[in-house]
């Protein structure tokens, strides 16, 4: 059943303000110039004009745990290491993602602001495939003009199907057209009644998309472009026919999926120096958090203080964490990582193990791209840079609890009213 997300209060002269939401993920995601500003400029001033909600109704415990974790751990590092002042540091960035919640989730429409906020996003990511389907038709390359110093630059000129968008190598490209993958497929197999242009232009991106990721060498986003797959169809077996797949057989086809990625990391294809170096990278993070029990509590206060830290350790040695957990423990510390597993969990266990999981696109797509983001997390050198791990954490969260609150109070409602009914 469709319910309305419409609230007196949600136009201002007549005009949807939650669509300051979807600009801003834009911005973050089209990595527009002060992306990260406008990031939190568009919740705020939803904020400012709507005002806040304390008592929404809304089951986001884990949320709230996890924005806790990050401010307080974002504050206790940034004055352990003197990075309150960096733009970048921990604390600002647990600000931002806090605006972003409060903005899209307590100011009266909360599943529409959880929506605009993935619409944003998936713009975001559409505008980067077109960017790089430019650079593959004209061979006109950005990233020697954006990013002169790249060490990728040559692999980039010399291939004409080596593509970047706006980033600055290819393999963080890589990762942002393995979202698109997921949020395409999950349209194509869950939303089907659409104009034939429209599922033709599905079918482009989707297949232009692996093909540049396969051409550049991705290893780890394609496999988890097969997870995703995997996991979207079985989900559409199982809004098809509800009781043809249990959880227990969910679980084993998830972890013979987990089995199968270790299997393929572990073979030759993946042992080369590139992945060895990573293992090395893993080591010396876990020696420098044991060294130094207080960042591993609160972190480094920032991206750059864990860099500048890890540099003093090993002077002119490749410490970038490749590795989404290690990066949340470097940033954030252990606390703000259990807190993120909790999110994870519990976006997993409704909606891609549970029976009572979302069947339509948006919440099976969110499930997927939140339960895989600890895999393709191992593929780029920071992940948290983006930012969109966090986005589609909040967004998967937020929207599953205002739909679940809708149906709570439309139950309530039939209730009220057979009762009404039966006098």
């Amino acid at each position: 059943m469709q319910l309305s997300t419409h609230s007196p209060d949600e136009t201002l002269a007549g005009r949807d303000l939650s669509m300051l939401l979807a600009v801003s993920a834009f911005m973050i995601t089209a990595r527009v110039p002060m992306g990260f500003v406008l990031l939190a400029l568009g919740p705020m001033v939803l904020i400012v004009i709507r005002g806040l909600r304390r008592h929404t109704g809304l089951e986001l415990a884990p949320l709230r745990a996890l924005v806790g974790s990050m401010l307080a751990c974002g504050l206790l590092g940034g004055l352990v290491h003197g990075q309150l002042a960096s733009t970048g540091s921990s604390l600002a960035v647990a600000i931002t993602v806090a605006l972003v919640a409060a903005g899209a989730l307590f100011t009266g429409t909360p599943r529409r602001g959880a929506e605009r906020l993935l619409d944003g996003s998936m713009a975001g990511l559409l505008f980067h495939w077109a960017v790089s389907m430019g650079e593959a038709i004209t061979g006109f390359k950005l990233l020697p003009i954006m990013y002169p110093g790249a060490n990728t630059i040559q692999h980039v000129t010399t291939h004409r199907f080596f593509v970047t968008s706006l980033y600055p190598n290819y393999n963080d490209y890589s990762v942002s057209m393995t979202l698109l993958v997921c949020l395409v497929l999950a349209q194509m197999l869950f939303r089907t009644r659409v104009h034939p242009l429209l599922k033709l232009g599905r079918l482009v991106v989707l297949l232009t998309a692996i093909f540049e990721v396969a051409y550049m060498g991705s290893r780890g986003c394609l496999a988890a472009m097969v997870v995703v797959a995997l996991v979207l169809l079985v989900q559409s077996i199982r809004a098809v026919r509800p009781g043809a797949i249990g959880v227990r057989i969910v679980t084993l086809a998830l972890l013979m999926a987990v089995a199968v990625v270790i299997g393929v990391v572990s073979s030759p294809w993946l042992a080369d120096n590139s992945a060895a170096q990573r293992g090395v990278i893993a080591g010396r993070i876990r020696d420098l958090l044991v060294a130094n029990p207080l960042a591993a509590l609160v972190g480094h206060g920032s991206y750059a203080g864990y860099q500048a830290a890890a540099d003093a350790a090993y002077p002119n040695a490749l410490m970038d964490p490749h590795n989404l957990l290690l990066e949340i423990i470097v940033v954030f510390g252990i606390p703000t990582l259990l807190a993120y597993l909790a999110c994870w969990w519990t976006v997993v266990r409704h909606d891609v193990l549970g029976r009572d999981g979302l069947r339509d696109w948006r919440s099976v797509a969110l499930g997927t791209i939140v339960a895989v983001y600890p895999l393709i997390g191992v593929v780029t050198s920071s992940t948290l840079r983006y930012y969109l791990a966090w986005l589609f954490l909040v967004v998967a969260l937020g929207r599953r609890a205002a739909l679940r609150r809708e149906e709570r109070r439309s139950s309530e409602e039939e209730r009220t009213t057979g009762r009404r009914s039966s006098y």
